[in-house]
């Protein structure tokens, strides 16, 4: 009789405790193991993405009409679907230099000059768990410097062509450009103190 009752409790006891094993393991499908630092180790992290910057400009036309012409300086896309193509090898005395060069729809030949920055993500991340402290984002933009700069670039891009600046109120001011023959280079110094610049390329007769 003794002996039956051991079993019993015995039989019983291994159920609870499988029923209870079965339970600790659910708990710990259901709350996964998550590393938590008693004490973080931070990291400054730098992410850059290019985005677009729409720029606007006021276009005067031959015909003494007026323009709005939008795009972007970094991609060279038109609002009107025009695509220009991007200038390499291009220099100048500011960091960030991008050129493109192309035709709009409505004939003009035109150059866009830019410095432009990607947008810059800053974030502070312990190595260990990958908790974040902080997020900074400094949006892409078109940098603005006092003054000129001294822009070079391949002399076939302007070559045949006389560079017209567009001014903010859709006037032209025209671009000294000089020359390099045996290097196959052109110079030439362009106001960049309102950002982005528009010039139209006239061709010489």
């Amino acid at each position: 009789m003794r002996n039956r009752v051991l079993k019993a409790l015995a039989a019983f006891g291994l159920s609870v405790c499988v029923l209870a094993g079965s339970a600790v393991v659910g708990m710990a499908e259901e709350n996964p193991d998550k590393t938590e630092c008693k004490e973080h180790v931070w990291k400054t992290t730098t992410e850059y993405k290019t985005e677009c910057v729409e720029t606007t400009f006021q276009h005067k036309l031959p015909d003494g009409t007026t323009e709005t012409l939008t795009l972007c300086p970094e991609c060279g896309k038109v609002k009107d679907n025009t695509q220009l193509t991007k200038v390499n090898n291009v220099f100048a005395n500011f960091s960030g230099l991008t050129v493109h060069t192309g035709t709009l729809k409505n004939g003009e030949q035109v150059m866009t000059v830019a410095f432009y920055f990607p947008t810059t993500i800053e974030r502070v991340v312990c190595e260990k768990c990958g908790t974040v402290k902080s997020e900074e984002v400094t949006p892409a933009r078109v940098m603005t410097f006092p003054g000129s700069a001294n822009i070079e670039m391949p002399a076939n891009v302007v070559s045949g062509y006389t560079l017209m600046r567009v001014n903010a109120d859709g006037t032209e001011t025209p671009v000294s450009v000089s020359y390099n023959t045996e290097l196959n280079k052109a110079y030439f110094r362009l106001d960049v103190t309102t950002g982005a610049q528009l010039l139209r390329m006239v061709p010489t007769v």
